[in-house]
């Protein structure tokens, strides 16, 4: 113990002894752990964010939709597309509610663009959705003011509304929106609700929509060509692949021109029917995310190994520059494994000090950029115990990788032909 204390000592004196050269071997260090920690603390704040715009949303919610095939672009292989001339229809969403045990609610979407005035101001091309009043429950939707429009006023086709939280921003401003009237093109709609902003990855267009009842869009507008979709809730999240399957085996009896799938008819990844659910965006989102990291994490490990390879350099130099000192120490009885652990200790010096101040500027950089403006769109980074774990041991691993060529290399020096090449 002693021994190794008095290696330390020796070590640190040595690099002491040529500070610049020292320093600036160890900012190779310090850029590739900080850029570590940081891509890592980038990667979790990304993956964070992107589950937080989640939470907005039901975690039971579905979508059934029909998989035409695309104009242009590639086309997925072995995938069936449903003809152009078939579209969902009313009474599919009636089968659904009556037949598919593991469904709770479905209900029909149907989607368009207007023009939505409200005195001089005016927003073109505006997102208009029709459909039941339990939408806004299963989208998980949260009212500002107000309410969603009731069956009643579905069935009595009124002309009501709900505004989407940017749009209802932008109509009104300042003023009161409820029992207010909107024009879609050149319609009057009363304003029943308007809704709190979804946030996260659905803010832009979801927030950008007015809402009213299915039957008022169905009977009373020119806007719509049929339905385009339809939301669902499944029981739980337990009964969401059930439900894909009664979906399917549903909708493949009630439309037989659709093509069944070769490989497996009841793959919603290859079906002519699209039905993605609310925990499979998550499931594909967060390994979006975790990919990302991880090309993130390769980024900064490559900035890791450019500064190992400056301190096994430094070490050769060093070497040749102390070739008396290691002869003279192997001529007064010091053995390889003590020039090997020296120099080892001199390298794993110079990394743990690097990473040391490599990890204090990412925490700072992390602090730095979860300041900055919402308008930056940065996620707030997140440093978790595992990215600085990962950073100490590769830091570690850096000094004895690195270091340990330059140390066998000194330890193989013989005494007398080192003592003579450092006169």
């Amino acid at each position: 113990m002693e021994l190794l204390f008095e290696m330390v000592k020796v070590a640190a004196k040595a690099l002491l002894a040529r500070k610049m050269r020292t320093l600036l071997t160890m900012l190779g260090i310090i850029v590739g752990v900080g850029s570590v920690v940081v891509m890592l603390a980038y990667g979790e704040g990304q993956k964070a964010e992107i589950l937080a715009s989640f939470e907005g949303w039901g975690d039971k919610q579905m979508e059934l939709s029909l998989r035409y095939q695309r104009w242009r672009g590639p086309q997925r292989a072995n995938a069936a597309y449903a003809p152009r001339s078939l579209s969902l229809s009313y009474s599919d969403v009636q089968a659904i509610r009556e037949e598919a045990s593991a469904i709770k609610t479905a209900l029909p979407q149907m989607e368009a663009a207007a023009t939505v005035r409200r005195n001089t101001i005016m927003l073109e091309d505006y997102e208009i959705t029709a459909s039941e009043p339990e939408y806004f429950e299963v989208m998980g939707d949260r009212f500002d003011k107000g309410r969603t429009f009731t069956l009643e006023e579905n069935l009595l086709q009124s002309r009501v509304c709900v505004l989407g939280f940017d749009a209802w921003q932008q109509l009104f401003i300042a003023d009161d929106p409820i029992d207010d009237y909107v024009l879609i093109n050149g319609k009057r709609y009363r304003v029943v609700g308007t809704l709190l902003s979804k946030g996260g990855f659905a803010a832009r267009w979801y927030d950008n929509q007015v809402f009213i009842p299915y039957l008022t869009g169905e009977q009373r507008t020119n806007l719509f060509t049929g339905i385009d979709s339809i939301q669902l809730e499944a029981l739980s999240t337990d009964y969401i692949k059930r439900a894909e399957r009664q979906l399917l085996e549903l909708m493949y009896l009630r439309h037989p021109q659709l093509p069944v799938p070769e490989d497996d008819p009841y793959d919603v990844e290859l079906a002519p029917i699209r039905i993605r659910s609310m925990a499979s965006r998550m499931a594909e989102r967060a390994q979006m995310a975790d990919s990302f990291a991880v090309l993130l994490l390769v980024i900064g490990a490559l900035s890791l190994l450019i500064g190992g390879v400056g301190v096994m350099n430094i070490m050769l130099v060093a070497i040749h520059q102390r070739t008396m000192e290691i002869g003279l120490r192997k001529a007064l009885g010091a053995k390889r494994r003590h020039i090997v652990v020296q120099f080892l200790i001199e390298a794993m010096m110079i990394c743990l000090a690097g990473g040391v101040i490599g990890n204090l500027i990412a925490f700072l950089a992390c602090r730095w950029l979860a300041r900055l403006p919402a308008e930056a769109e940065i996620p707030d980074p997140v440093i978790t115990p595992a990215a600085v774990t990962v950073a100490v041991v590769v830091t570690i691993g850096t000094g004895l990788f690195f270091g340990i060529w330059p140390a066998l290399r000194a330890a193989r020096l013989d005494p007398i032909t080192a003592l003579h090449e450092g006169r």
